[in-house]
């Protein structure tokens, strides 16, 4: 087939979805390689929430996902895309060596060469359980890693801080503490006033309970106060 689109067994497409992706990208020409559209996540025992695509409006007017939005955000479910699938062959499809997030590499890989337009509705209802790849963190935590390694030279200096940040928190939190350490020290090496790093690096001096806690702790007050000591990304 022309198109090729993607669905989990445990998520839904939302009626019209793919119809209404289909017109939108015949509508454009060959520089667009895929269209996007919103995701509602409905989380276990924790309220939903809409995740859409870091689009930007062009100056014809039109909704776009730039290789510095994505690169800014990293967020984007595989689920929402509708793809052409000469601009999949031209890239080499899926790299089989990521553990986790081979789709946010297709997509880094993709911006570079295309474009993405960004379809405006929400159109896949998509469930997160223990099971999925969304919990397996040791697995998350690898893909995050590769992804530096391959695209990390591309980054904002902020941008691969927060990264490396992000992957300092998991490691911190599965209790291997010289790894959550050295993603600690390569954050602040990209950004020296980082500021959230400072703080929630002295979880890695506490045993791994502790450092549980304190973190857990942290992240609860960050989201009251954000005044205080700033707002943690989701984990």
């Amino acid at each position: 087939g022309v198109w090729l689109a993607f669905l989990d067994s445990d998520d839904e497409w939302l009626p019209g979805k793919l119809q209404r992706q289909h017109d939108q990208l015949t509508a454009l020409d060959e520089t667009y390689a895929m269209v996007t559209c919103a995701a509602r996540v409905q989380r276990l025992s924790k309220p939903p929430f809409d995740s859409a695509w870091p689009a930007e409006t062009t100056n014809a007017g039109r909704r776009e996902v730039s290789a510095q939005a994505l690169t800014a955000c990293l967020s984007g479910y595989l689920q929402t895309v509708l793809v052409r699938r000469a601009a999949l062959d031209a890239l080499g499809r899926f790299d089989e060596q990521y553990p986790c997030s081979s789709d946010l590499d297709l997509f880094l890989r993709l911006v570079q060469r295309y474009r993405i337009a960004d379809g405006g509705f929400t159109g896949v209802l998509i469930h997160e359980t223990f099971g999925s790849l969304t919990g397996q963190s040791d697995k998350t935590l690898r893909g995050k890693r590769r992804i530096l390694e391959r695209h990390g030279h591309w980054f904002q200096p902020a941008q691969r801080a927060q990264l490396y940040y992000s992957i300092a928190v998991g490691e911190c939190l599965l209790g291997r503490r010289q790894a959550a350490l050295d993603a600690f020290r390569a954050c602040l090496k990209d950004d020296p006033k980082h500021r959230r790093a400072r703080m929630v690096a002295r979880a890695t001096f506490l045993s791994v309970d502790l450092a549980r806690f304190g973190i857990l702790l942290y992240y609860r007050i960050a989201r009251r106060r954000p005044d205080l000591i700033g707002n943690p990304p989701s984990a």
